[in-house]
């Protein structure tokens, strides 16, 4: 049975609830030789948000307080260079860390605070368990050809994969009503049960990939508390919705966006939980490098801050709402707007009535320095071989010098491709195809719908061989 990995985190955990005017204080020991200077800091998704700072006495002793209770989450100690330790915060916040003799985890003390006393112990057993996994793994590396060494070590993982999972399961239980409970159940993915197929089945492995992609996209979020906020301000949620998301689930809008209202109706009941995520997700779609992606930002955009349902400013909002209606028309999947554009010889053509398998429709401009080396490669590279198979080119001018135009056209032999141009703008295609840079590729089928688009010239050629054939 192959070994598992169980995620691990340093982190140590102090947590506030509303105790009637009582601040906060964190009080520490830290090892001889540490820099002078120490931060407090604690995670917002991504982010390491820094609160407060000291200097450090001589017997490298620091006290951190306040008068007001600490937002419960993951906090840490630190210097400009280093991370010493995460720790939790949760309801009693007077907290002291010893730290005499090294950072590490095996060698930390907390004193007062049970919650973050729980916690450490809980990571300090991990360690241990962690250890002994590294340990049997180096012994079955060093044994690998000996077949009953093999065997023992492998049941010997084995075993202590059992005694890890039970000993989470039986501190999550212990305290599922408390935050450090939510917290290590948040790390802990859920069991995926075994599935029916038989093993003699001819399509067995496809139809089990299926199974467990399905019942993991069902099921990734099992173990989040998506009404309680702290999970925020720790590294863990934020890594799951970046896990689910962007590697996880097939990169297909259609899918993703049922996805994401699935998730987003379980965090309604907590504000920040749902404008955290809804702002997360937004971020990511726009981020997105894989083409089509820009579909579920406007999925996202028009359903949930178009709507008001997430409160924007006003600037915010008509910038939004500008993005959205320049990408709409453009999604993949969507009927290209036609053009009535003319060629140098002032014969108008329309985009609809070219008839062909695959259109290639270009934006450029001669005054483009990656249009003068990318317009003669498609000509040369992509449109001259695939021509005879169903391929044509409306080359779309973007400007209005047409002498210009017209003498690059004749210096790079475009003959044999549709070049138009729209002086007076009257087709508006700059809106319709969101042109804002140049060169711009779009590929449309031959019912005029958009399948591929932003592409450069090898992935055109790539694209087109590969759905010529």
């Amino acid at each position: 049975m192959k070994s598992k990995n169980y995620p691990f985190f340093f982190i140590l955990f102090i947590f506030p609830f509303v105790l009637f005017g009582k601040g906060y204080r964190i009080e520490f020991q830290l090892p001889e030789k540490t820099a002078s200077v120490i931060f407090l800091a604690h995670y917002f998704g991504d982010k390491v948000l820094v609160i407060d700072s000291l200097q450090l006495d001589k017997k490298n002793h620091g006290v951190f307080k306040g008068d007001t209770l600490l937002d419960q989450g993951i906090y840490m100690l630190a210097t400009q260079k280093h991370r010493f330790f995460d720790f939790l915060v949760e309801n009693d916040q007077s907290i002291f860390i010893e730290a005499n003799s090294s950072t590490e985890i095996e060698n930390l003390k907390i004193l007062k605070s049970k919650e973050a006393q729980r916690f450490l112990c809980f990571q300090q057993e991990m360690s241990r368990l962690k250890k002994m996994q590294q340990e049997m793994k180096n012994r079955l590396e060093l044994n690998s050809t000996n077949p009953d060494s093999i065997s023992v070590f492998k049941g010997q993982l084995v075993e202590l994969d059992r005694e890890v999972n039970l000993f989470w399961k039986k501190e999550i239980e212990k305290n599922q009503h408390n935050f450090y409970g939510k917290f290590i159940r948040a790390m802990m993915a859920p069991e995926m049960p075994p599935s029916k197929i038989p093993d003699t089945h001819p399509m067995h492995d496809s139809l089990q990939w299926v199974y467990e992609y399905n019942w993991r996209k069902d099921h990734f979020f099992d173990h989040i508390d998506f009404g309680d906020d702290r999970l925020l301000r720790t590294p863990v949620f934020h890594r799951k919705m970046m896990l689910y998301f962007n590697k996880f689930l097939l990169q297909i809008p259609d899918s993703i966006n049922r996805q994401v209202d699935k998730v987003l109706a379980r965090a309604r009941s907590n504000g920040n939980m749902f404008r955290y995520m809804a702002n997360f997700l937004l971020k990511s779609f726009k981020e997105s490098k894989i083409m089509g992606m820009d579909a579920s930002f406007v999925h996202l955009a028009e359903n949930y801050y178009l709507t008001r349902e997430i409160q924007i400013d006003s600037l915010m909002y008509e910038k939004l709402y500008r993005e959205v209606q320049l990408l709409k028309p453009t999604l993949i999947g969507t009927i290209a707007r036609d053009l009535l554009m003319e060629d140098p010889e002032g014969i108008h053509y329309r985009l609809h009535q070219m008839n062909a398998d695959y259109s290639v429709v270009l934006f450029w401009e001669p005054d483009c320095g990656h249009c003068r080396v990318q317009v003669p490669q498609l000509y040369k590279e992509v449109f001259l071989p695939l021509r005879e198979k169903g391929v044509k080119v409306f080359a779309v001018y973007t400007q209005d010098d047409k002498e210009k135009w017209i003498d690059f056209i004749q210096k790079n032999n475009l003959y044999e491709w549709i070049n138009v141009y729209d002086p007076e703008n009257l087709s508006h295609f700059r809106s319709f195809y969101k042109i804002e840079t140049t060169p711009v590729i779009y590929i449309l089928d031959h019912k005029k719908r958009i399948v591929a688009k932003n592409i450069d010239i090898p992935t055109v050629q790539k694209w087109l061989e590969n759905h010529l054939r």
